[in-house]
């Protein structure tokens, strides 16, 4: 290709070695094309395209899908711990009986 080649000229050099599944190097060398001219203008054409792309002008549509309704997280869990260090843990709706009873039961007793 000569110097006064066309943006359009080169585009459709770019599709045709996209299609042809040769190397760039082996596709500028069976062209006749210099290889660094040939990368020189693919790169200006993806910087192109990829200006066009990103034109703030352009608005694409966006979908937000519904996420699912998940259960609120567990309350936490009741700690008790002892002067002796020993430490009891409860879930949460444990009933308020049995750990009053377990609590006396511990607190009564002197060693473990």
């Amino acid at each position: 290709m000569n110097n006064t080649s066309t943006t359009h000229d080169w585009n459709v050099l770019m599709k045709e070695w996209e299609r042809s599944g040769q190397t760039q190097e082996a596709f500028c060398r069976r062209k006749g094309i210099k290889f660094v001219t040939f990368k020189n203008h693919r790169y200006d054409l993806m910087r192109e395209t990829r200006e066009q792309t990103d034109s703030p002008g352009k608005l694409l549509p966006v979908r937000i899908p519904e996420l699912p309704v998940t259960a609120p997280a567990p309350d936490p869990d009741l700690f008790l711990q002892f002067p002796s260090g020993a430490c009891l843990r409860f879930v949460v709706g444990t009933s308020v009986d049995y750990v009053s009873r377990l609590t006396l039961a511990m607190a009564s007793r002197r060693t473990c």
